[in-house]
């Protein structure tokens, strides 16, 4: 089961200025897994300090992976052994002044992919970045056409070779200022694809999306002024 955050759009607010201690989140958890041990091992090490954790994803109470911004605006991620929290090396792109991390699925304690957002250029490009078990890789990611502003604010995976990603992209202004709309991908295994979001005219922003099976996922569906729930199939 996936746990996510409060996943803002990048227009729409900033990072919190108040000071956060990640180890709160992570100990929350813990807590909540049956099988975790003692919950007063449930503090990750001081570097969390500052940090916010944003989704979590356990594959078995001795396995999770939570996922997060750093204190510095970085990436940032924790491992979870049944006894402790460990911070983990999370990569960023090269020259990337400021990168978070907003979703998190494993499929195997050895196969996690999570997805977020990075600024360069001015811009917001898509992030994406997936876990072997050891250490965690950049993965290549389509952008939308004429955009600004991407990102991906949910993933679910069903296997190694089958994930979902959903999110929000803002158009470069034209006559009518700028256009918001969803992002819809899928990862394969080897890449991930750019797919047409149903309705993509309606949605500005597709949030949290959760699959049953390789042929049933439903995905939050935000339109200004309203909240929907879509399926996609």
């Amino acid at each position: 089961m996936t746990t996510h955050g409060d996943r803002r759009h990048p227009l729409l607010s900033r990072p919190s200025r108040q000071p956060t201690r990640a180890f709160v989140l992570a100990a929350l958890a813990g807590l909540v897994l049956s099988g975790c041990g003692d919950a007063s091992a449930a503090s990750p090490p001081r570097v969390a300090v500052g940090a916010v954790l944003a989704s979590v994803d356990c594959v078995s109470d001795t396995a999770c992976v939570a996922v997060g911004t750093s204190k510095s605006n970085q990436a940032f991620s924790e491992s979870w052994n049944g006894r402790t929290w460990t911070a983990l090396e999370t990569p960023k792109p090269s020259a990337a002044p400021s990168s978070r991390l907003f979703s998190v699925s494993c499929s195997s304690s050895t196969e996690c992919m999570a997805v977020g957002t990075y600024g360069a250029d001015g811009r917001y490009r898509i992030l994406a970045e997936s876990w072997n078990g050891t250490h965690w890789a950049i993965v290549p990611t389509p952008d939308p056409a004429g955009w600004r502003v991407a990102q991906l604010a949910s993933v679910d995976c069903l296997s190694t070779t089958l994930c979902l990603a959903t999110g929000a992209h803002d158009s470069k202004a034209g006559p009518s200022g700028p256009r918001v709309g969803g992002i819809l991908e899928s990862w394969s295994g080897t890449k991930w694809v750019l797919l047409s979001p149903p309705n993509p005219a309606s949605w500005d922003f597709l949030g949290d999306l959760s699959c049953s099976d390789t042929t049933h996922c439903t995905v939050v569906a935000v339109l200004t002024g309203s909240i929907s729930e879509e399926m996609l199939s």
